[in-house]
């Protein structure tokens, strides 16, 4: 598509140069120009020859044309109308809105004889216009718009009727332009192929060639010049092809056509996770969850139409079911912490502000909150950990995991304790395993390194880990947080007097382990094995 900047003094030294391009060679082809106007452009395709009558057509003859079309083009020359009108395309090539926009057309200096008539009735018109200063009526000013249009339109048939471009309608030269350097690939016009022999032969070229660019433009232009049955069976046959507008609507954000698209090739759990990656993005979680909504109703409906209904597979459904759920709990879990910070009733929220909206967590990060924030509240509340804990069914790893730190954080021990002595998630207490001993689903290790974090007191994480049985064990995690008091009381157990005799010359005078070291070592009633 050729191209001016109608902005520069490009197109003035074209019109005025280059005696060669002014020949009156006919168009034997149907091509596009482009006469571009800063922010607007006219598009004229153009059809055989140009419409003489048309190209002469005088401004006195613009005078009764109030009941026509804006934009006028003759029978046998087709011309897309401007987005604007000629006043206003032409008002954008300027930016001081005092000079008259005809201006660009009647300053060209020795026109050549195919523009010399325009050139003339644009100075003639432009003159007119600047020594009639007083208040136009609305007929006027709509006469003054069409004789722009007429002029404008003519300037730019003239133009391209002097120099049409050279387009090749070979596919093998027309791929190999587009596979070549970027200015080159910018002249290529490929509408000039029409029939759809013509493009099948151009897609298949730019498939067999290999070029990633050369191929999205051509199925780029396939998209936009075929309906949607024909595109779908010309390029379901070169899956290559389909691959590379995939991409290209992803990396520019066009998820609207991507949607299109997945749905006419029948990719039914790409277009599904597109939909969710739609959802997902939504920063207003009450928007967030009504997309999701509709995408669960769309996949569950029975009577929906097939165009719009979603395939997945029941465990996509319950996973995007369980998303709802746990978004519409944490909105509400978010309105009850409005209230109490509103109402200063929660000193947790005003003691450790939230630095992230509840919304953004995952499940366990949920549960975790509740725990933490509202640690007082009652069984079936929504802000209650044990409404998550039977909502989403989490296992018992899952419940310790945010129980322990939340409760840890807060320096609430004896919850620890209870929590690991019961065996039911669900609240059905049956009472000590034994001799106290305890379940740790997270693992002793994790345990201790958690109370560890939240520098915990040395007989708390001590009674924790004399609740692992293997003795090794038991020692090394105790190494690991350096709890001494586990060695001492390990010992004991053991009857182990000579190690707690080598122990003793480590430890801190008036410690809480030598207390106990001491208190065992004068104990005459402990029957030691060595």
């Amino acid at each position: 598509m050729a191209r001016f900047d109608a902005n520069s003094a490009d197109l003035e030294n074209f019109i005025s140069t280059n005696d060669d391009f002014w020949d009156d060679s006919k168009i034997t082809s149907n091509f596009d120009f482009d006469l571009s106007f800063g922010d607007g452009s006219l598009k004229c395709e153009i059809d055989n020859e140009f419409d003489a009558e048309f190209l002469s057509l005088e401004p006195a003859k613009a005078e009764g044309v109030q009941n026509k079309p804006k934009n006028p083009v003759s029978s046998s020359a087709s011309c897309a109308a401007p987005s604007k009108s000629g006043v206003q395309v032409m008002s954008s090539m300027f930016p001081d809105k005092n000079v008259p926009p005809l201006i660009a057309i009647a300053k060209v200096e020795k026109p050549k004889p195919a523009l010399k008539p325009i050139v003339n009735r644009a100075a003639d018109y432009s003159k007119k216009v600047s020594q009639n200063v007083t208040e136009k009526t609305a007929d006027q000013k709509f006469l003054e718009e069409e004789r722009c249009n007429l002029l404008l339109e003519e300037f730019s048939r003239s133009l391209f009727h002097s120099n049409p471009p050279k387009i090749s309608l070979r596919p093998d030269e027309v791929v190999r332009k587009l596979s070549s350097s970027q200015k080159i690939s910018d002249e290529v016009v490929l509408e000039v192929f029409r029939s759809l022999s013509q493009k099948r032969q151009l897609l298949e070229k730019a498939c067999l060639h290999g070029d990633g660019n050369c191929i999205t433009r051509i199925v780029l232009f396939l998209r936009k010049s075929l309906s949607d049955s024909v595109f779908r069976r010309l390029v379901q046959h070169y899956p290559i092809a389909l691959n590379h507008l995939v991409v290209f609507y992803k990396a520019s954000g066009d998820l609207q056509s991507l949607e299109r698209l997945y749905k006419l090739f029948d990719r039914n759990s790409e277009l599904l996770f597109l939909l969710l990656r739609k959802a997902n993005n939504e920063s207003n979680p009450n928007t967030k969850l009504a997309a999701l909504q509709t995408i669960y109703n769309r996949i569950q409906s029975t009577t929906l139409d097939s165009k719009l209904k979603l395939i997945a597979t029941q465990l996509d459904a319950e996973l995007i079911n369980e998303s709802i759920l746990l978004l519409d709990a944490q909105l509400r879990i978010s309105t009850v912490n409005d209230t109490c910070e509103k109402k200063k009733t929660n000193l947790i929220l005003l003691n450790y502000p939230l630095t992230s909206p509840i919304t953004s967590h995952s499940v366990i990060s949920t549960a975790y909150h509740c725990d933490f924030y509202h640690p007082n509240s009652s069984l079936g509340e929504v802000n209650n950990s044990d409404f998550i804990r039977k909502t989403f069914k989490l296992t018992e790893k899952q419940y310790q995991w945010p129980f322990i730190t939340a409760k840890a954080r807060l320096r609430q021990w004896a919850p620890i304790e209870t929590a690991l002595t019961q065996k039911s998630l669900f609240g059905i207490g049956i009472g000590n395993l034994g001799a106290n001993r305890s379940s740790c689903a997270i693992g002793y290790d994790n345990l201790a390194r958690v109370l560890v974090e939240q520098e915990a007191p040395a007989d708390v994480i001590a009674k924790h880990l004399m609740q692992v049985r293997n003795v090794e064990e038991r020692l090394s995690i105790a190494s690991s947080v350096q709890c001494q008091l586990v060695f001492v009381m390990t010992y004991i157990e053991q009857r182990n007097r000579v190690e707690l005799l080598r122990l003793k010359d480590r430890l801190t005078p008036g410690s809480k382990e030598m207390h106990e070291l001491q208190k065992a070592l004068e104990n005459s009633s402990i029957k030691w094995k060595n």
